[in-house]
């Protein structure tokens, strides 16, 4: 395999109508033949010169990988990072990008929130807060140009006299694009505005302004506001809350704590959006409903499902919600997914299975179709290899590869680890009037942080917006 075929473009995907054109790239020898048949085919029934050959073998190679993840009629893209290099960081500070979460915008665009993440020594999650990049393709992500909504912020703790840096996590939301109707065809009053909230923690700070997760932090969350009106997208409010009282989500005593893994998905009027949440000092997933209410979208209230961390949500063909978390502890590398018929009020456990991922984050992503997956990274892989699994009713397939870093690229050197995670979906509408099935994930490369040396930069480090391409009839997911 090409050790470098990922810094390769990505072609520009439309809605895959039959199957035989999900074979066009694909690894199994059997279905590139006929394919390079019908393309290159002489007249005479054949090719003739040496020349042809080496046209073949040229562009076999350069498509052979697009679609790596292949599975029934899954199958998922490939492709070099979409966004690398921040142009602006808290004190100009050397950083990447890092995980992104997609959402829709307007009827024709989608967005992508991407977080920044610091280069430092012997530092681990150093982030710097969330841009926004807005595009009509995928291919036009990568000259999209980005929009600082959130970062970092330095303050001197009044008591103490100590400076303190408040370290802005990646940012999640929701949005109602600019184009969206309401359940009864008529202007949703929330048109063209979103909302995102982060977890913030301030930390003391060194002489040379680091921080050390050893030490106590304050937990606050930031809530923003913000508007798009097919030109401009900019932040309207912004709230930093806490550290006594976080952000109460409705009258139930329920308040913010940290974002999931996805953002929000429309539900009749109204946005739902998985959270981590607390009350009375017991932290819970589950699913938050916003609403617009005098003029801003506002937490009304927080349904929970179970204990955990970064969960996802995603609607499937049935119409029901099908969420799920990263767990910790002993339960580390356990899959589970939850389904629910009530919009949330009540949830049913249809898959679990131990000793199947790692204990890394795992998502809940979905085909334009409706067809929900689990991604994670595969027992045994660390966190070199992504993988996803497919749910037939209440069991689990076999994992299939949606990226292996270590047989793509190679192996990293002694005390360097491959780090390919944190994946993301979301079903969009784009310039071409298809709805795409768009994945994100990040790679990086680190060294254990105990080894005081930065993080290695390597070309494939940055922020992949892949497509999941399904030759079911796609679903629309907001009425446009």
């Amino acid at each position: 395999m090409c050790k470098n075929k990922s810094m390769e473009m990505k072609p520009d995907h439309t809605k895959v109508a039959e199957p035989p054109v999900q074979k066009l790239f694909t690894n199994d020898p059997k279905h590139a033949v006929p394919w390079f048949e019908k393309v290159f085919k002489m007249k005479n029934g054949g090719c003739t010169n040496v020349t042809t050959i080496l046209m073949l073998l040229i562009v076999f190679i350069a498509n052979r990988d697009i679609y790596a993840a292949s599975g029934d009629d899954i199958k998922i893209t490939q492709g070099a990072p979409d966004v690398i290099l921040p142009r602006e960081t808290t004190d100009n500070k050397p950083a990447r990008y890092g995980i992104g979460l997609p959402l829709q915008v307007s009827s024709t665009e989608a967005a992508i929130f991407c977080n920044l993440r610091v280069i430092a020594p012997g530092m681990f999650d150093y982030e710097d807060g969330t841009d926004v990049f807005i595009f009509d393709s995928i291919r036009t992500l990568r000259t999209a140009k980005p929009i600082a909504v959130s970062r970092n912020q330095k303050r001197t703790d009044t008591e103490t006299g100590k400076e303190q840096l408040i370290v802005k996590f990646p940012l999640a939301g929701g949005f109602w694009p600019l184009g969206a109707k309401a359940v009864d065809g008529s202007r949703h009053p929330g048109e063209g505005r979103g909302f995102g909230f982060c977890q913030a923690l301030s930390f003391e700070t060194d002489e040379k302004g680091l921080f050390k997760w050893v030490n106590p932090f304050v937990r606050y969350v930031e809530i923003l506001q913000c508007s798009y009106n097919g030109t401009q997208f900019q932040v309207t409010k912004r709230d930093l809350v806490g550290p006594t009282q976080l952000p109460a989500a409705g009258p139930n005593g329920w308040q913010l704590v940290s974002q999931g893994l996805t953002n929000a998905i429309p539900d009749g009027n109204d946005l739902l959006q998985p959270v981590l949440a607390q009350r009375n000092g017991q932290q819970q997933c589950g699913l938050c409903r916003w609403q617009w209410r005098a003029g801003q979208w506002t937490a009304i209230t927080i349904l929970p499902v179970g204990s955990g961390s970064e969960p996802s949500l995603v609607r499937v063909a049935d119409g029901s919600l099908m969420f799920t978390m990263r767990l910790t502890g002993k339960q580390g590398g356990t899959l589970v997914a939850w389904r629910s018929g009530d919009t949330g009020r009540t949830w049913q456990e249809v898959v679990r299975k131990t000793n199947v991922g790692t204990a890394s984050p795992v998502s809940i992503i979905c085909t334009a179709s409706g067809v929900p997956l689990i991604a994670t990274n595969p027992h045994g892989a660390k966190r070199a290899r992504l993988s996803f699994w497919t749910i037939d009713d209440k069991r689990l397939s076999a994992p299939r590869p949606i990226r292996d870093c270590i047989q793509e690229f190679g192996k990293r050197p002694q005390e360097s680890f491959w780090c390919i995670d944190h994946p993301s979906s979301a079903v969009v509408r784009l310039a071409d009037g298809q709805w795409h099935a768009l994945l994100a994930y990040r790679i990086k490369t680190f060294f254990l942080p105990t080894r005081g040396r930065e993080e290695p930069i390597v070309p494939q480090t940055g922020c992949y917006v892949e497509e999941i391409i399904s030759t079911g009839t796609a679903i629309p997911v907001w009425r446009f």
